[in-house]
């Protein structure tokens, strides 16, 4: 147990551990968008006649550039190049981020069950907390903005000057770098979710939660490990890039993809979230029973 939770915690401060959640999420990316149309098609049949044209399109692109082929390409380097290394740095890398998961669903758990405890005996907030509670939109705009040059980063790699890229590129070098970058725009709006209602209340064309209230670990248990992955692995991500290629490479790195800046924005964006939920929950106090009639006596109906 010790010994894994040293491994956790090497892997953690590393930026293998940054690399590896968006490497997980790139791949997740396509499946992902391809659930949500089909769930809202199915909810709103109309949408799939401004969808047609889009994918007509993409089919015909993907069939006269050779699209298929790339992505088999991709499909065949991401399986050579990992799954030899199951029984080495993947192995260890999801294992430790098992690990790490677990960790953040204990924290969230504990998290929100004090914060339900507090809510529920009427305690007021600290004056650190109404401070952060006020300023959540800017706090949330911040963990957003932050990610914005990483996607457009990424669009380079599709124009002849591509920047921060390892070497020269082929195609399935691009088309992983813009599923990175899709990553990227995934978790910018998820972050901006943390204000707005769709991340409170299920839409209700999501299929078998639509319309429910989105559970409170939902948001701090991705949103607060996210967090705590970008901000440990920011000086191992510089010490990292500086030996490679130099302090200045290092400092535009570090400017263009802003960890240091990202991490503390996320968890302090997600921490004023569950702030709010529980400012939401006090003021709508418990729930009040219905009236039940007195014995030999009955309400008229309306």
């Amino acid at each position: 147990m010790i010994a894994a939770l040293v491994i956790g915690l090497v892997w953690l401060t590393s930026a293998s551990g940054l690399s590896m959640v968006g490497y997980l999420l790139a791949v997740a990316v396509p499946v992902l968008t391809a659930t949500a149309l089909i769930a809202l098609v199915r909810s709103r049949p109309r949408v799939l006649w401004l969808l047609l044209p889009a994918l007509l399109l993409l089919a015909a692109g993907a069939a006269v550039t050779g699209g298929l082929d790339v992505v088999g390409r991709l499909a065949s380097q991401l399986g050579s190049t990992m799954l030899p290394t199951l029984d080495g740095p993947l192995l260890l890398g999801l294992g430790s981020l098992t690990l790490q998961t677990g960790w953040a669903v204990t924290g969230a758990g504990l998290a929100a069950a004090g914060a339900g405890r507090r809510a529920s005996e009427g305690e007021p907030l600290t004056a650190v907390d109404g401070w952060l509670l006020r300023r959540r939109r800017l706090l949330t705009y911040l963990a957003a903005l932050a990610l914005v040059p990483y996607p457009l980063i990424r669009l380079t790699w599709l124009t002849p000057f591509p920047l921060v890229a390892p070497g020269p590129l082929e195609a399935p070098d691009r088309l992983w770098g813009l599923l990175l970058g899709a990553a990227a725009v995934l978790g910018i709006v998820l972050t901006l979710g943390l204000i707005r209602p769709w991340g409170e209340r299920f839409p209700r064309w999501f299929p078998v939660v639509g319309g429910r209230a989105v559970p409170l670990a939902l948001a701090l248990v991705p949103g607060g490990f996210v967090a705590l992955v970008a901000t440990a692995s920011a000086v191992p991500m510089f010490v990292q890039v500086a030996a490679h290629a130099g302090t200045g490479q290092a400092v535009l790195v570090s400017l263009l993809i802003p960890t240091w800046f990202w991490g503390p924005m996320l968890g302090l964006a997600v921490w004023t979230y569950a702030l709010h939920r529980v400012q939401d929950s006090r003021a709508a106090g418990p729930a009040r029973p219905a009236p039940q009639p007195a014995p030999g006596k009955t309400y008229p109906s309306s």
